[in-house]
């Protein structure tokens, strides 16, 4: 019996040695053996643009794309860590997932498809723990002007720190180059300006990825060099030049790819033959008829008196069809105040006769239908007259009419607009006033008489003011520094009267007016709501000598030149 048990310990013992063999020495998967993954870590410091981090990552401009769409904050508030793993199957190098870190904070996102479109999206990793992982970490000292190319390898931890160095650029640098010449007009986009070259997709994108300003701020000269192998052109640098400002590229190929690296990077003895190559090479010059796009806008002059073209389509407001033009504030703010129809039934041409920069009188041409107006100065006040001179007797004289605005001078920051996406909440909120820029401390005024229905605190609008115009009319004043005392709750106030000051209070990035006008209780733009008294009821019309006079004076100018 004995003998029995110890025969059938020692079997038990065998066959467990056999089947621990078998798992230990099992021949793992080609496919899995195969896929290998590498790391790159990389430090973004406090306050560093996201940009130069991507650029330091290496990344391609498909991968650039892909990483500025994850949902994180650009600008780091303290050092961050970004890990970007890749995986490399068949020698081929794919970006998989980016991990980042802040301090005990972590985020990872997964490269995946979410309604037929390639985005990272919020997920636990997805790369298999007995996975086989390359890391690389990359470290900058100093600048960012070095390029990191030479590495030390440690064995025990499997780590290759990259320190920057100067490049030594392995390729034969080509002796005989053709190049080819044009201009990027200021404004002019990078795609226009490269369409008269006649260039490769390929050739077009190595460009489109290099580090500089794509956007031309001052007109601008491309010089491209290729090295003619047969009938192909191959890219092989770039010059730009700006006034006396000279950036030098030369393509590089990087394994899977080409890209820009500009000859400051390299050492002096690699950038002294690329600059004697670009010099003898024979330059053509393209000229191109390619411009900056024009607005909308025109601009017609005649000595000391210009006049510019406004095009205001259907449905356009005319706060956002002033803003093709260069004009100040006060202009803008005195052509919104005209007595035409500020909405467009269709598209319609405005003409803005200057003076010296100074506005004198507008044009407005819809079909045949044609309205001019003047603008003179009457009882110290700006006014408006039409071709005849007239003006209406309740403008600016009439106690009983509404003022538009509660400050002396507007200067509109944030218009009103129901989707607008709050700057601090970074969130989607409708905007139903306008916010008036001003400084600290600016006197505000009652626009016309009234009852204060509440004043104190409001949640996000801070310090607020309401005022009752009893004739369906409320206005509403929010982020100020303080109230008036004889316009606290309860009391009459009189139109023109000091009633509050601008300040920052509540959920504000800054100094300024939030005003709302509340029109049987529904909120409307203050810039445009119909304001009560301005009907032709309260008086008739007027014929001052000023107005002749500017009639006489401008009217001629501004018909001959608007043709």
């Amino acid at each position: 019996m004995k003998k029995v048990k110890k025969l059938s310990i020692s079997i038990g013992l065998w066959l467990s040695v056999c089947i621990l063999s078998l798992t230990f020495f099992a021949p793992v998967n080609a496919a899995e053996s195969a896929i290998i993954y590498e790391y790159k870590t990389i430090t973004q410091k406090k306050g560093e643009a996201f940009s130069s981090l991507l650029e330091k990552a290496g990344l391609s401009h498909t991968e650039k794309k892909l990483v500025d769409d994850i949902p994180i904050f650009h600008k780091a508030h303290s050092n961050r860590q970004f890990r970007f793993a890749y995986q490399i199957e068949k020698g081929k190098k794919k970006l998989k997932e980016v991990r980042v870190t802040r301090g005990n904070r972590l985020a990872n996102f997964v490269l995946s498809n979410k309604n037929g479109k390639v985005v990272f999206t919020q997920k636990p990793t997805q790369i298999p723990s007995n996975a086989t992982v390359k890391k690389v970490t990359l470290t900058t000292i100093g600048t960012d002007k070095t390029q990191s190319v030479s590495a030390k390898s440690d064995k025990r931890s499997n780590v290759i720190v990259v320190k920057p160095t100067r490049m030594k650029v392995d390729s034969v640098i080509p002796t005989h180059l053709i190049g080819v010449s044009f201009y990027q007009a200021k404004g002019q986009s990078l795609d226009q300006a490269l369409s008269v070259a006649h260039l490769s997709k390929l050739q077009e994108n190595i460009i489109k990825d290099g580090n500089y300003l794509k956007k031309a701020v001052g007109k601008r000269a491309f010089k491209l060099y290729f090295q003619m192998k047969g009938k192909k052109r191959l890219l092989k640098g770039v010059r730009i030049i700006r006034n006396k400002s000279v950036a030098d590229f030369f393509v590089k190929d990087v394994g899977d790819r080409f890209q820009l690296v500009s000859l400051k990077k390299t050492d002096s003895s690699t950038r002294r033959q690329w600059e004697r190559a670009f010099a003898k090479a024979k330059v053509k010059f393209i000229k191109t008829t390619a411009t900056a796009k024009k607005s909308s806008s025109g601009k017609r002059s005649s000595g000391k008196y210009q006049v510019l073209t406004i095009t205001q389509k259907k449905g356009q407001s005319l706060y956002s069809a002033l803003k093709t033009v260069r004009l100040t504030s006060t202009q803008r703010n005195l052509i919104i105040g005209m007595p035409a129809t500020k909405s467009a039934q269709s598209t319609r041409k405005i003409y803005v006769l200057l003076e010296n920069n100074y506005l004198r009188g507008l044009r407005i041409v819809r079909g045949r239908n044609v309205a001019e107006y003047v603008l003179f100065k009457y009882k110290g006040k700006w006014t408006w007259a039409n071709e005849k001179g007239q003006i209406r007797s309740n403008i600016r004289t009439s106690s009983r009419r509404m003022g538009r605005f509660p400050l002396r001078y507007i200067r509109v920051s944030s218009p009103f607009n129901l989707r607008r996406r709050h700057p601090i909440t970074r969130r989607i909120r409708p905007h139903k006033g306008i916010d008036l820029a001003a400084r600290h401390g600016t006197p505000i005024y009652a626009p016309a008489n009234g009852i204060v229905r509440f004043s104190g605190r409001q949640r996000g609008y801070g310090i607020t003011l309401e005022i009752d115009h009893q004739n369906g009319y409320r206005t509403k004043y929010a982020h100020l520094s303080r109230i008036m005392k004889k316009a606290r709750r309860g009391r009459y106030v009189k139109k023109g009267q000091m009633i509050a000051r601008v300040g920052n209070t509540g959920f504000s990035t800054g100094a300024h007016l939030h005003y709302e006008v509340i029109v049987n209780g529904r909120h409307r733009n203050p810039a445009y709501v119909r304001i009560p008294g301005s009907g032709g009821s309260s008086g008739g019309t007027k014929r001052p000598a000023e107005a002749r006079k500017a009639v006489k004076q401008y009217l001629s100018i501004l018909r001959r030149l608007s043709r």
